[in-house]
């Protein structure tokens, strides 16, 4: 069953982890004279990884309420993230609580389906790229010892923080290029920065993340009002 529909005349509101700036075009403020000039992505970032979504266990339906900053602007709104079998659905509402944006992927193929005239001012990939960072890369089962572990993702590096089984901090990094190779002497290092309050266990979002992405210009921080 598709839970992203209206059921019994009302939309249910759902929401879904990691949204960026997505509701730069659902903002209620009064219209701008000259836009600001957004950040722009950082040189040579990797791109956004994404974990099969056979590979997640169990099937959820997680609803949260988001606190979006992305340049000058500042968003509040709802979004939902659903993964069924193989399918992982990320639906953004307007303040209003229509459909704003529709991200759907199966496999590592990703869908994108708006609901409103405006679109993102970056692929809206990135989105589902932070979602897979914050929930579902680099983890172990059992978790592993309580202090601070290293790991390396492809071009990532992850440094998180246990403390009794649950991940509290997550900092996302490039790894170093080479010794002479072309991107070696490139931009200045940026990180991905990730609290977890009271902290993170697989399967079971916590009651706050706080996201500060500086590959891409935005912070997030995210309220999970339930997770059945």
């Amino acid at each position: 069953m598709n839970h992203f529909w209206p059921r019994n005349g009302a939309m249910r509101k759902l929401t879904a982890g990691l949204v960026v700036a997505s509701l730069t075009f659902v903002s209620c403020g009064p219209p701008r004279q000259r836009a600001p000039e957004p950040p722009q992505p950082i040189r040579g970032a990797p791109p956004d990884t994404l974990v099969d979504p056979r590979h997640i266990s169990p099937d959820f339906l997680w609803r949260q309420r988001l606190h979006a900053t992305y340049g000058d602007d500042s968003f509040k709104f709802d979004a939902v993230v659903e993964k069924s079998e193989a399918t992982l659905r990320v639906l953004f509402l307007t303040p209003y609580g229509t459909r704003a944006l529709l991200l759907e992927q199966v496999g590592t193929q990703v869908r994108t389906e708006y609901f409103v005239s405006q679109r993102l001012p970056f692929p809206a990939r990135y989105i589902l790229g932070d979602i897979h960072r914050v929930f579902f890369r680099g983890f172990a089962d059992p978790p592993p010892a309580a202090g601070t572990h290293e790991q390396r993702l492809g071009r990532e590096v992850f440094r998180d923080t246990w403390r009794d089984g649950a991940l509290v901090s997550r900092v996302v990094s490039l790894a170093p290029e080479p010794e002479g190779s072309h991107d070696a002497t490139g931009p200045e290092p940026r990180r991905i920065s990730i609290g977890y309050s009271p902290g993170f266990r697989l399967g079971s979002p916590p009651a706050r993340v706080r996201l500060d992405n500086e590959w891409y210009g935005y912070e997030i921080e995210i309220e999970t009002l339930s997770s059945p």
